[in-house]
């Protein structure tokens, strides 16, 4: 027998995007709201020909290592939108979207949903440092209400 879903783990099922009406996945769809962003204090980045570093995150993203953010999920969860982009539904429980930061760098940005509180992902971008074209990954957490 299954359980219920639990206060922090809500289950919607929701059409897949794009697909005929009959097909449906189970995922979660997170709370509306007042969202604090926590990005990792190092991001790993390298250039052409150069070996992996750890480098401060503030110096791609140019941003405090903590921000508020407020998050609008859509009645079906099939997007969000944050303070400046909106974020689209791409797999049960993943979300995609890109940026440019103040920095120039350019990135895709991947958000897995592990409950109705928390949100996980990746920051995976490019920048030009010195000529050579350079990339890399920042890893960063939502939690609701924080």
């Amino acid at each position: 027998m299954q359980s219920a879903p639990t206060a922090d783990r809500v289950t919607a099922i929701t059409p897949v995007p794009g697909s005929s009406a009959g097909t449906v996945v189970a995922s979660i769809t997170p709370l509306s709201g007042a969202w604090t962003l926590t990005y990792s204090p190092t991001t790993n980045a390298s250039c052409h020909g150069t070996r992996n570093v750890a480098v401060p995150t503030v110096e791609i993203t140019n941003e405090p290592l903590t921000r508020l953010s407020r998050l609008t999920f859509t009645r079906d969860g099939e997007a969000f939108d944050d303070d400046q982009r909106r974020f689209t539904w791409s797999a049960p429980n993943v979300y995609f979207g890109t940026r440019t930061f103040e920095t120039r760098a350019s990135a895709q940005i991947y958000l897995t949903v592990v409950d109705n509180r928390t949100i996980t992902g990746q920051i995976v971008g490019s920048f030009t440092e010195r000529r050579l074209p350079c990339s890399f990954t920042i890893d960063f957490t939502l939690t609701h209400g924080s």
